[in-house]
């Protein structure tokens, strides 16, 4: 059964996972995986959260579930960006 404490554990490995990135990239992929990946009550989870304990989120898993679950949230486009760095082609003889 998934709680609101799974949630928070989840957002915040999820944040956490994405540390490497910045932390603004950090933000912008864990509200993208929010969006495109957890269910309508998992969100609202999170909006209990950010309502009544937001101190339990890390910064980043903050300010992501702040935009994933914004009004203005259901209305983007979700874009998955390419964060791995590019391959290089070996060079030619």
């Amino acid at each position: 059964m998934f709680t609101t404490e799974h949630a928070i554990a989840n957002i915040n490995q999820i944040a956490r996972n994405f540390d490497v990135l910045g932390t603004d990239d950090a933000v912008r992929a864990t509200a993208d995986h929010v969006r495109l990946f957890w269910a309508p009550l998992r969100r609202d989870a999170l909006v209990e959260v950010l309502h009544q304990d937001p101190d339990r989120l890390s910064p980043v898993a903050r300010k992501a579930a702040a935009l994933a679950t914004s009004p203005a949230a259901s209305k983007q486009t979700v874009q998955l960006r390419n964060l791995a760095p590019a391959a290089t082609s070996p060079a030619a003889p």
